[in-house]
């Protein structure tokens, strides 16, 4: 009997703040940067009683998840066929990483702040790092190490 490879794995906190976003931001930007557990186009996503039991969330907001990536072109729901992944929009892709970014900037400018690292030091930083990755055009990514270290 033929093993069925397992679905991507999503992890909430169901007493966290805004379980929806939670599992959104996860869907897309696995979709959008093609993190480990990635989604492509024709990929299915677990189902909504999956999800259910998987992340402890309600039917009502994991249908409506399921909708929302509908409406943005992310995603396609089919009558007994499940919802399937679709090719994002390049707009939509655009927001998404730029909210990645955003979300992982922003944790991170936290944790400075709370180890009392002054704003000016954190711009200084953060402008030489910019400058020095496009500049050498270095790879900032583990995915994009691994695909540089495969070519050699």
């Amino acid at each position: 009997m033929e093993q069925k490879e397992p679905g991507p794995k999503f992890v909430v906190d169901p007493d966290g703040p805004d379980v929806f976003r939670q599992l959104i931001d996860q869907i897309l930007d696995r979709v959008a940067l093609g993190q480990l557990g990635a989604l492509r186009s024709g990929d299915r996503l677990p189902t909504v009683a999956q999800l259910e039991e998987d992340l402890g969330v309600s039917h009502g907001t994991i249908v409506r998840a399921n909708k929302y990536l509908e409406s943005i072109g992310v995603a396609l729901g089919q009558q007994k066929g499940g919802t399937r992944i679709q090719e994002m929009p390049n707009d939509v892709r655009e927001a998404v990483v730029t909210g990645f970014a955003a979300r992982r900037l922003a944790a991170l400018l936290l944790e400075l702040r709370r180890l009392g690292v002054p704003a000016k030091n954190m711009k200084r930083a953060f402008e030489e790092q910019m400058a020095r990755v496009y500049a050498t055009g270095a790879k900032a990514t583990p995915a994009a190490r691994k695909k540089s270290t495969k070519k050699r």
